[in-house]
């Protein structure tokens, strides 16, 4: 027997009324997870530092991350509050996005 996480995950929401996130949520829910993990652990950036888009999203191929996956676990990360996006493109991590529990 398998048990399903329900938790609403903003903005998507998945299901209102039992809270299951669909595949494709969980997908984008993973991109925007792996992000903060590429840029926290792997590149050890801190918050208010950045990353260039183009080595962001290298990274994220080498992790297998669809480019679709990235811009959407992009705008997610984005509108959590876990990034933000440089007039030219680089990728900043946040206060929030540095202190993220991966655990969670």
């Amino acid at each position: 027997m398998s048990v399903i996480s329900s938790r609403i995950i903003e903005p998507l929401g998945g299901n209102p009324i039992t809270g299951v996130l669909s595949m494709a949520e969980q997908t984008i829910e993973t991109a925007a997870r792996k992000i903060l993990y590429i840029l926290v652990v792997e590149q050890s950036l801190r918050a208010r530092q950045s990353m260039s888009a183009k080595a962001l999203a290298e990274d994220l191929q080498r992790h297998d991350i669809s480019d679709g996956d990235q811009r959407a676990g992009l705008a997610l990360a984005q509108s959590k509050g876990w990034l933000q996006t440089q007039a030219d493109g680089a990728v900043e991590l946040t206060d929030a996005g540095f202190n993220f529990h991966f655990n969670q």
